[in-house]
């Protein structure tokens, strides 16, 4: 399950929060006799929902130690995506890290040393392996990519090479949508190619509003509401 939902985190956790874990309702129960919590890419998550997790556990265990008393086990890769702090700075995000956070002083680090990749034998896994470790070690702003990675010139390019003759179908079919996509780190980008195959596909636009849209639109709240383009 995600923390979230498991946990009752706040959205906007801050220094100070707790979780919505109430003592006698079930999920209170259920903390008092876990013995185990496996929380992968917890380097992605802001120290202040750790910390939140921790000081809730404490007070539903009523027990002072980290996380109440339960064995926590933290799994992640502090090489990849580190928490996003709105306009932050380099040093906000490094220390909005659980890195920065009291708790690490009783955790024990364990390293995983055994490449998967490597096992394999394959070349192309092996090449691709040592080119990842580059990234994640390299200090360099920039890093080039391999010789054998294709490359687009603009974003025109990567779409006709990703969803050829998508502007000829009068319907593009399940299996053609499927085995096929385009991964963005970015919101705003995946809107813009969104935007951009839609207007080369045939076929009449819709928009249609979200689920929790309609609720909003009510309470006047426009700003909150979503919407989604389709071509039928």
């Amino acid at each position: 399950m995600t923390a979230h939902s498991t946990f009752k985190i706040p959205l906007n956790p801050q220094e100070d929060s707790k979780c919505d874990v109430k003592y006698e309702l079930m999920e209170g129960e259920l903390f008092r006799n876990t013995k185990l919590i496996i929380w992968d890419e917890v380097a992605m998550q802001h120290r202040f929902c750790i910390e939140a997790v921790d000081r809730t556990l404490r007070d539903v265990r009523k027990n002072t130690k980290a996380f109440g008393g339960i064995t926590v086990v933290l799994g992640g890769d502090f090489k990849q995506t580190l928490p996003v702090v709105q306009k932050g700075r380099r040093e906000d995000i490094v220390g909005s890290s659980i890195r920065g956070s009291v708790l690490c002083n009783n955790v024990n680090v364990l390293r995983l040393m055994q490449n998967m990749r490597l096992e394999s034998g394959d070349p192309e896994n092996i090449a691709f392996a040592e080119y990842l470790l580059q990234v994640g070690e390299n200090p360099n702003p920039i890093i080039s990519l391999p010789s054998s990675m294709p490359k687009c010139t603009d974003l025109q390019e990567l779409i006709s090479k990703i969803y050829p003759g998508i502007e000829e179908m009068s319907k593009p079919t399940p299996k053609y949508i499927t085995e096929r996509t385009i991964l963005s780190p970015r919101n705003d980008e995946v809107s813009k190619i969104h935007e951009i195959i839609l207007d080369m596909c045939k076929g009449e636009s819709h928009t249609f509003l979200a689920a929790e849209s309609q609720k909003r639109l009510k309470e006047r709240d426009h700003q909150q509401v979503q919407t989604v383009r389709v071509k039928i």
